[in-house]
C-alpha cells in the first residue's frame, strides 16, 4: 500500500499538466477585412489539444494598427483581472502578427510567453504595395492599417517582440503569381515573413495566404510549438 501512495504522489507531481490545468489561454488574432471566425477551424484544433482559446475580433481597416494594438493589451489585461495569473499565448494571420507586435512591444502586459505568426507582412507586402497604386483600392481599405498595408515597406516603427517571448513563423508558398517575388503565398512574400532579430524559428509550407490557418500541417506545427 505505501508503495501504491507514493507512485499516486510521483504521478500527479510530476505528470505533465494539461493546458486547461497549467492556466495557459491561447488568443487568436486574424488579418485584414477578416473576423474572428476565420480562425475557427484553428481555434477548433486548440482546443481539441485542451486548449484555452479566444477568437479576438477587432474592426480592421478602421483604425492603425498600432491603435489595434492598444485595443489588444487593454484586453489582455482586463481578461487578467477576471482571470488571474493567466499565460497568454498568441495565433495570429497576417495582420494579427503586427497587431500583437506592437501590443507587446512595449512595457508587455502580464505573462504573454509565445507567439506564432502565420504570414505575417513583417517586411510590408509586395502584393500590398502593387494594389495600393489603385485609386479604387485605396479608397475601398482607407488610410489606417489598410493604408500601412499598402505603403510600408517594414513594420520596425511598431516596434519589436520582446526576448522573452519565443516565436515561430510560419509562411505560406503556394502563390504563383510572378507579379511579386516569388516563392509567396500570394499576397506575402518568403522573405517578407522575416523578423529584423534572430531570435525566432520560422518554416513554410505549402499553403496559400488567405487559407493558411486551415493547413493541418500548419496547425500540427502550432500545436506542436505551444506543446513545447
Amino acid at each position: 500500500m505505501k508503495k501504491f501512495i507514493c507512485l499516486l504522489l510521483f504521478i500527479c507531481l510530476f505528470s505533465p499538466l494539461k493546458a486547461e490545468e497549467n492556466n495557459i489561454t491561447v488568443v487568436c488574432v486574424h488579418g485584414f477585412l477578416r473576423t474572428k471566425y476565420s480562425m475557427h477551424f484553428m481555434a477548433r484544433a486548440l482546443r481539441a489539444k485542451g486548449y484555452r482559446v479566444i477568437l479576438w475580433g477587432y474592426p480592421t481597416h478602421k483604425k492603425h494598427i498600432a491603435e489595434h494594438g492598444l485595443d489588444l493589451k487593454h484586453f489582455l489585461i482586463n481578461y487578467d483581472k477576471e482571470h488571474p495569473n493567466t499565460e497568454f499565448c498568441f495565433v495570429t494571420h497576417s495582420l494579427g502578427g503586427l497587431v500583437v507586435r506592437s501590443a507587446l512591444s512595449s512595457n508587455p502586459p502580464l505573462r504573454c510567453t509565445k507567439a506564432i505568426l502565420l504570414a505575417p507582412p513583417n517586411r510590408g507586402s509586395a502584393f500590398g504595395r502593387l494594389v495600393g497604386k489603385i485609386p479604387l483600392a485605396r479608397s475601398l481599405v482607407g488610410r489606417a492599417s489598410g493604408g500601412e498595408l499598402m505603403t510600408q515597406y517594414n513594420f520596425d516603427y511598431l516596434g519589436q517582440f520582446p526576448s522573452t517571448i519565443k516565436l515561430l513563423i510560419i509562411a505560406g508558398t503556394s502563390g504563383k503569381s510572378k507579379l511579386i517575388e516569388l516563392p509567396h503565398d500570394g499576397k506575402v512574400t518568403l522573405m517578407e515573413t522575416h523578423l529584423p532579430s534572430a531570435n525566432y524559428e520560422h518554416k513554410a509550407h505549402s499553403a496559400n495566404h488567405t487559407f493558411i490557418m486551415n493547413n493541418p500541417k500548419v496547425q500540427d506545427d502550432t500545436i506542436d510549438f505551444l506543446n513545447r
